[in-house]
């Protein structure tokens, strides 16, 4: 092979969910070659990036993910404009907390200059004195299966390529050239490597020697009819100060016809199989009825309006969470011990890099994290600090 034979090669990113195609589609921008594949097809429901709503917020305790927001925030609006489609419904984002932490949100919201209120007398809440409450104004819901298919066709318009049914078996780094193979006996090859697969992050990486602490666990959607005239923006309620930890959010009456979702954020699940998601030998009866029990009493406490007796519509997904989070019967969960996303190089490959850990809160700023992701695969310097996300906070991983 001659000398610098692999600068025709492309970039290979596996795994067309939201941060996937986000990194196929920035490194597409940038003029390099690319191509993406994919186990499924676009906007399969077999992972953690379907479905017709996302919360998009500015607002997070944690300081480098408010720094990320802003421009994904540009970058979606990017999107809608060169696809010429409504990605961003902007409806409010009610925070319901402990009276300490609203001031936490407020100091927060205050010092960047974010837009938000307390005054919420318009609004179907129960409002109580044990709890705060923070109206975020820029607040707004995503429509996530169109938020794919836009940086999809965009990636497609701008000349990427993209290969379905591509189940990645293993792959080798050379020092030159990453070969990439499947199940069935496909063979690509490529001059650097990123990996965004989601819940089959840690079966993969595991084949090369790296250990991530996540677990795949079944989680559901669940959908909830609402009395007549009833209309609400995003309400996201998460109690983390009294023995009684939750954290439930709904968006608006969107997907369904007088139903609105209200969701757990969190787990009663053990963990499963990522290739073997529906298996009902994985649902525990005891679980899902005591997450029922605390689903509606969480609605009966906090909502007006919704009928609580039972959802009308639950639809299954797959997050990727901290083993720690799955030892209960009811857990907050976390993607990651530390709740942070993995962005990073493979410690073994040079050309290999890797994005995982994004469930529960990834799907907003996604846009931002593909252009990381390239980042990282260009040798190109991020503006963040990436010792956060680093393999390296892992005591076990390298």
């Amino acid at each position: 092979m001659e000398p610098n034979s692999n600068s025709k090669l492309p970039i290979i990113v596996v795994g067309a969910g939201a941060v996937g195609v986000a990194t196929a589609l920035a490194l597409r921008r940038r003029g390099e070659e690319v191509l993406l594949l994919e186990q499924f097809f676009i906007g399969h429901q077999r992972g953690s990036s379907h479905g017709p709503s996302r919360i998009i917020r500015y607002l997070y305790e944690k300081e480098r993910y408010t720094q990320m927001m802003p421009n994904a925030y540009k970058l979606w609006a990017q999107l809608e404009s060169e696809q010429n489609v409504k990605l961003n419904t902007k409806c409010g984002i009610l925070n319901i907390s402990s009276a300490s932490r609203k001031q936490i949100y407020t100091e927060i919201l205050s010092k960047n200059n974010f837009k938000f209120t307390d005054k919420i007398d318009d609004l179907p809440v129960k409002e109580s004195e044990e709890f705060g409450y923070v109206l975020e104004e820029e607040g707004g819901v995503l429509d996530a299966n169109l938020c794919v298919r836009a940086s999809f066709e965009q990636f497609l318009k701008l000349g990427g390529k993209f290969m379905d049914g591509f189940k990645l078996k293993d792959f080798e780094d050379d020092g030159t050239i990453v070969t990439v193979n499947s199940e069935d006996g496909k063979s690509v090859q490529g001059r650097k490597l990123v990996l965004a697969c989601g819940a089959w992050a840690k079966k993969i990486l595991a084949k090369t020697g790296v250990e991530i602490p996540l677990e795949v666990i079944k989680t559901e959607t669940s959908y909830w009819r609402v009395k007549p005239e009833f209309t609400a923006g995003i309400i996201d309620v998460n109690n983390q100060e009294t023995g009684d930890i939750y954290h439930y959010y709904w968006t608006p009456v969107k997907e369904y016809q007088n139903l609105i979702k209200i969701s757990y954020h969190g787990t009663y699940r053990d963990e499963v199989d990522p290739d073997e998601r529906d298996d009902p030998e994985k649902d525990s009866k005891d679980r899902a009825a005591k997450q029922l029990e605390d689903h509606q009493r969480v609605i009966e406490m906090h909502f007006e309006g919704i009928d609580s007796s039972n959802p009308v519509i639950v639809e299954p997904c797959m997050y990727t969470v901290s083993k720690n989070g799955i030892d209960s019967l009811k857990n907050y969960f976390k993607n990651t011990p530390d709740n942070d996303f993995v962005l990073d190089a493979h410690p073994k490959m040079k050309n290999v890099f890797i994005g995982a850990g994004f469930s529960g809160h990834g799907f907003k700023m996604s846009p931002e994290t593909g252009e990381i992701l390239a980042n990282l695969a260009l040798g190109e310097e991020n503006s963040y600090d990436m010792s956060f996300f680093s393999l390296k906070r892992f005591e076990k991983s390298v």
